[in-house]
């Protein structure tokens, strides 16, 4: 019995291991990729929100994984927005890339919507409803939507 146990001790730690090692490979070319504007599609949009996470992560204290975490990327382009004017953050495609990525992802995992591409305008779907993650970006930068946040709770 005990040895059983060891062998899954050591089963399971090599497993982590591995996990690791290509968790930790894969993030490295896909750095590579993104800083040689190489990566595409899926790829991209779930890399940058990453990227987004991280940065919400650093400036905001819970819930930005769950749908809570929208009133972050609202907070957050608020206060780009009394920085810098809107025309230029609407032309910032680093900034709408990385926040509309972030909400899709979080309405993927939180509202169980679908990533989808039509004509490669990436889009978020479910039974029969759309939602353009960059287009609310965009509204909310130039004032048309007050709040990612509310428009997304309930959907």
């Amino acid at each position: 019995m005990l040895s059983f146990l060891f062998d899954m001790v050591i089963i399971t730690s090599l497993i982590i291991s591995v996990t690791a090692v290509l968790m930790l490979f894969m993030g490295r070319r896909y750095d590579k990729q993104r800083r040689k504007g190489t990566l595409r599609g899926r790829a991209l949009i779930d890399y940058t929100a990453g990227e987004m996470l991280g940065e919400l992560g650093r400036t905001y204290e819970t819930g930005i994984g769950s749908i809570d975490g929208l009133k972050a990327v609202d907070l957050y382009l608020e206060k780009k927005k009394s920085l810098y004017p809107a025309e230029s953050l609407l032309s910032d495609t680093e900034l709408i890339l990385r926040a509309g990525s972030f909400t899709g992802t979080v309405l993927r995992h939180a509202k169980h919507y679908r990533w989808k591409f039509k004509d490669n305008i990436p889009l978020m779907h479910k039974k029969g409803r759309t939602v353009y993650p960059f287009e609310l970006i965009k509204q909310k930068i130039d004032g048309s939507l007050n709040s990612i946040y509310e428009y997304c709770k309930d959907l």
